[in-house]
């Protein structure tokens, strides 16, 4: 039987033939494209990296042979590089942009072979298709894609390291607290339920059949928001709140962290202090007043028992505690102004410091109070003031006239300065002064005086018979300290008067009344103005104050009858005259009883 050839065996085997021709082409086109693509990353490799190198090896050659013939290669290097460049780099360009355009041939080719599928065969023809060639393409060049996953795995597993590590980091951990059944809420760690617990037990006052309350709570770690996490006061509120206390809504009184008790009249708690500042603000520009401790106000829960009235917190914050108050000495100080600064008199201040008018030094802290009150106020202020600066004196000795005269030529006048500074005040009393700006605003005139260089004077006498010589003393020891003169304000004239005011002596010398040792000279504003205390041993000291001029320093040692300043008007002094005193172990004697 003779089987007849219709022609449809031949058909379908032309068919599987151009099948197979279209997949030989679509690997043949991938493998070129890879194989092309990678030779040009070789080329590029080449000629960035490897002739880099040639070059250097070369310089290094060349450097070896001398420094002039570097410098002739890389001007030789330069003097082509343009041309090279030009080359270079239109190599460069045709190697990188051909892969792509033979991409995009492929492309072409794929797209053509996908749209011809789906003419044939539909939509899911052109997908098998596209899936097809894909697969082809990736079989024939399995090496490459391996190669390329060698490196890209470890990167993407850095990168998801990093993520990780990053995602977590950003979450926010707190403690969820558990007690006696109840969940408190969330705290940031353990320290902060310390604190609450802390916080609780000082605010609860036990009477003495009621046991303290026992916390033992239970921690468990979760994630939160920020938000959720409750601060220490609000802790300690709901601790209070599951204790089964009796509690309210009220305000605490804590000084330097100590529970000091709490009231339900927060908003008059608040004025209450308010008002302590108060009284000390002045309305000063840049003016600070505070409390010198830490004094803080807490709304929250409060068990019954440990509210208390208003008033009995008042008087608490309002009394005085035992507590030493003291003032630092300052230049220009003495026992007297020191009384008058902090609202004494010299009584109290020489009762409360002993031994203070026969030693005062800058810097000495002087006892003022023996109490303080419970809440001391500090203010810090910035205060502008005139400050007289003093004149100096410049002596001339003149041996036409005796030791001891002394004549001005040139008057002296104090100069005045704008001074700014920082003045710290505790409780009123000024601890502390520092200046930020000194502007003179008038120059000082130096005086100038004549002194007598010859001999001492043999004799001098006063208008009230007090009399005497300079070699020699009345029965009692003392010299009369002046050059004649009368007695214009005797002893006790005024409150606070210890001593004689000699006038009449014009600016005649100030002599020593006996021989001794110059315990201080000092030059100040207020008070006893420029004078000199003499220590003459045995507890026996003489002051000579309101002096124009100083002629002796502390540590010297001075004869009876030696000049040891010029009478003045320094200080708070009214006209021109010497204060004069005598102290016999601490206690001030009338001196008009020793001449």
């Amino acid at each position: 039987m003779i089987r007849r050839n219709c022609g449809c065996t031949e058909k379908k085997k032309t068919v599987r033939d151009r099948k197979s021709v279209t997949e030989k082409k679509t690997a043949s086109i991938l493998s070129a494209f890879f194989s092309t693509l990678f030779q040009y990353f070789y080329k590029l490799s080449y000629v960035v990296g490897c002739q880099f190198f040639r070059f250097l090896r070369k310089l290094k050659s060349k450097y070896r042979e001398g420094f002039f013939r570097a410098v002739h290669a890389i001007r030789d290097f330069f003097a082509g590089f343009k041309d090279r460049f030009r080359i270079g780099w239109r190599r460069i360009w045709r190697n990188f942009t051909f892969p792509f355009k033979k991409l995009g041939s492929s492309c072409v080719l794929i797209k053509n072979q996908v749209s011809g599928a789906y003419r044939q065969k539909g939509f899911l023809g052109a997908v098998g298709e596209f899936f097809y060639v894909f697969f082809c393409g990736a079989r024939a060049n399995m090496r490459i894609i391996k190669g390329f996953l060698n490196y890209a795995a470890p990167i993407c597993a850095a990168f998801l390291l990093v993520y990780t590590i990053s995602y977590f980091s950003n979450l926010d951990y707190a403690l969820n607290v558990e007690y006696q059944g109840m969940e408190m809420g969330y705290i940031e760690n353990e320290d902060s339920f310390d604190q609450a617990e802390k916080m609780m037990q000082g605010r609860i006052v036990y009477e003495e059949d009621q046991d303290p309350i026992n916390t033992t709570p239970k921690f468990t770690l979760e994630v939160v928001e920020p938000t959720q996490v409750l601060s220490v006061d609000k802790m300690c509120d709901n601790i209070i709140a599951a204790s089964g206390s009796v509690i309210n809504q009220a305000t605490g009184l804590y000084v330097d962290g100590k529970f000091m008790g709490a009231t339900q009249k927060g908003a008059e708690l608040e004025n209450l202090l308010d008002g302590m500042l108060a009284q000390y603000r002045t309305g000063a520009e840049n003016e600070e007043v505070d409390f010198i401790r830490d004094v803080e106000t807490k709304d929250g829960l409060y068990p019954e028992s440990s509210i208390v009235d208003l008033k009995n917190i008042e008087t608490v914050i309002t009394s005085d505690v035992e507590g030493e108050k003291v003032y630092e000495v300052v230049e220009g100080d003495d026992p007297w102004g020191i009384a008058e600064k902090n609202d004494l008199s010299l009584t109290e201040l020489t009762a409360l410091n002993p031994g203070i008018e026969e030693s005062l030094l800058i810097g000495q802290e002087v006892l003022i109070s023996k109490s303080e009150p419970f809440l001391g106020v500090q203010v810090t202020r910035t205060e502008t003031y005139m400050e007289e600066i003093p004149y100096q004196t410049e002596e001339t000795e003149d041996n036409r006239y005796y030791r001891g005269y002394s004549e001005v030529k040139t008057a002296g006048e104090n100069g005045t300065a704008e001074v700014t500074a920082n003045v710290t005040y505790v409780d009123g009393v000024e601890v502390d002064r520092e200046v930020i700006e000194s502007t003179t605003i008038e120059e000082p005139v130096t005086q100038e005086v004549i002194v007598g260089s010859a001999s001492n004077l043999t004799s001098y006498s006063n208008s009230n018979n007090f009399s005497s010589s300079s070699g020699s003393a009345s029965a009692s020891g003392f010299l009369w300290p002046a050059n004649g003169g009368y007695i214009s304000c005797g002893y006790g004239g005024y409150a606070g008067h210890y001593a004689i005011d000699i006038a009449g002596t014009g600016n005649g010398p100030v002599y020593a009344s006996m021989a001794g040792t110059v315990v201080y000279a000092r030059n100040q504003t207020t008070g006893y103005g420029r004078h000199i205390l003499i220590d003459h041993g045995n507890g026996v000291y003489t002051l000579y104050a309101h002096c124009n001029a100083l002629y002796v320093t502390a540590g010297q040692q001075v004869s009876q009858g030696q000049v040891i300043g010029q009478v003045g008007q320094t200080g708070n002094a009214y006209g021109r005259h010497l204060h004069f005193e005598i102290r016999i172990n601490g206690r001030y004697m009338n001196p008009a009883n020793y001449f």
